[in-house]
């Protein structure tokens, strides 16, 4: 799947820009417009099983993360939420831009 500029995904991002793109997923550039047009990266996982266990597991990981440093001393980069669309999973993530 590929997601276009200006789409609406799970009825709150719109895409501004694709970012990357790999074998296990591609990432977009998007704005959050239920939080203020946060900018922020949604992460778009291939639609199939085996990428979809490996995606569980980051999930697992990732809700880990946030739960044990809620604060964001450790600066690992923030996940929001997740959601489907179109049969794919896809992950919010805070922006980062390249340093």
């Amino acid at each position: 799947y590929r997601p276009r500029i200006g789409e609406v995904l799970d009825g709150r991002y719109a895409v501004y820009g694709e970012s990357n793109k790999g074998v296990f997923s591609c990432v977009v550039r998007a704005r959050d417009l239920q939080q203020g047009n946060l900018e922020v990266a949604i992460k778009m996982i291939r639609n199939n099983d085996t990428m979809r266990k490996a995606a569980a597991k980051e999930l697992e990981i990732l809700n880990k993360l946030n739960a044990e440093d809620p604060a964001d001393r450790l600066h690992c980069v923030r996940f929001f939420r997740h959601f489907e669309h179109r049969h794919h999973l896809c992950m919010d993530f805070e922006s980062l831009a390249m340093n």
